[in-house]
């Protein structure tokens, strides 16, 4: 497992709140996560997600005395290297949202909202997506019946591909976040069995 995308500083990114609320079921945090911290207010459910730009980076190591934790099993296992990623709020969902254009840009640009997230190697699908593969994947006029490839990690590691046809478009939690992109297209393979995507991993 690891990560495939790493951020990089002045990296133009789209946070995606669904894709936190899923990784911080396995990798759970003491504060707030941006969408309920009380220093911004995160308008819910019109903000799935986020346009931001990475303005730092910091990595944090194990120390060395405690590198290497007993796992429920008592097994040996090693504390990741964590990459704490500041993100630059600039951007949110336009209403009504076209082809031609995504974003509304918020007032204070020069001084916009910061938060920070925690990054360490995991096989989930990716929070922080490039904005240019962003925008590829939700302009792009998926259909059910369309053929795709879709890839996901596998068991050691690298990167599968598989074929497969999407059955259907819906929102994954339309209750919380009507709207969102995030895995609404199912893919059936032809191998058998079906998973979630969203538009950008296909």
């Amino acid at each position: 497992s690891g990560l495939s995308y790493l951020p990089q500083i002045g990296d133009m990114v789209v946070y995606c709140v669904q894709g936190h609320q899923e990784y911080l079921k396995y990798f759970p945090i003491s504060e707030a996560p941006p969408w309920r911290s009380d220093k911004v207010h995160w308008r819910i459910p019109d903000w799935p997600y986020v346009l931001c730009r990475v303005d730092e980076l910091e990595y944090k190591f194990p120390n060395l005395s405690t590198s290497s934790i007993a796992d429920e099993y008592g097994e040996s296992v090693k504390i990741p290297i964590v990459m704490e990623v500041t993100l630059s709020m600039l951007s949110v969902p336009l209403k009504n949202a076209s082809s031609r254009r995504l974003w509304y840009d918020l007032p204070g640009r020069t001084n916009p909202f910061q938060f920070h997230v925690a990054l360490q190697p995991h096989d989930l699908p990716e929070f922080l997506v490039l904005q240019q593969r962003f925008e590829a994947g939700v302009k792009t006029s998926w259909s059910v019946g369309d053929t795709v490839r879709a890839a996901f990690t596998g068991d050691s590691g690298d990167i599968q591909f598989y074929i497969g046809v999407i059955k259907s478009k819906s929102d994954r939690d339309p209750s919380a976040w009507p709207s969102s992109p995030w895995g609404s297209l199912e893919v059936e393979y032809e191998v058998g069995g079906t998973d979630n995507f969203s538009p950008w991993e296909i």
